[in-house]
């Protein structure tokens, strides 16, 4: 039961995260260009395709919770992508970027770095099959599968927060 409930929790934190930054990037879109303008690794006239990465984000967001194979190809993809470009970008010393993840305005750290590399962590974990349920217990593992989950979201967001507020009281 307990592997059911880690499962479909780590499932539903990486549909949950991934949902909230397509939905902030396609809101916020000037500020989400403006974040891989920051990353100086695009063309300008490529920018005019910014829509690409949130889309590629809702569609993983399906991948997630309709895949057969408990498939979490694109979610690991873009994670892995964003890590690369966020640890790159750490190596050459540019912290005093926006990591255009989504939510408050953070820049780059070795703290975001260490969340994605969480988030991967996940991705792997609820990729893994072979977790099976008895019928007798599906309410109790559907409602602990969803209360971690939940967890786990708003655990992410107090930590995003904790993080943003931390860079704006040391003035970074």
């Amino acid at each position: 039961m307990v592997n059911w409930v880690f499962f479909f929790g780590s499932a539903l934190v990486l549909a949950l995260i991934l949902l909230h930054a397509s939905v902030h990037k396609f809101r916020g879109r000037i500020d989400f260009q403006s974040a891989l303008r920051g990353y100086g690794l695009f063309p300008e006239r490529a920018l005019i395709l910014w829509w690409v990465v949130p889309l590629v984000e809702l569609i993983s967001v399906l991948e997630i919770l309709f895949s057969v194979g408990e498939s979490r190809f694109l979610a690991f993809l873009i994670l892995s992508l964003y890590s690369a470009l966020i640890f790159y970008n750490l190596i050459i010393g540019r912290t005093n970027l926006d990591c255009g993840c989504g939510g408050v305005g953070t820049k780059l750290s070795w703290w975001i770095l260490g969340r994605n590399t969480i988030l991967l962590i996940f991705c792997i974990s609820s990729s893994i099959s072979g977790v099976v349920i008895e019928a007798d217990h599906l309410f109790l593992c559907a409602l602990g599968g969803i209360t971690f989950g939940i967890l786990l979201f708003a655990s992410y967001l107090v930590f995003n927060q904790l993080l943003s507020n931390s860079q704006v009281l040391n003035g970074d």
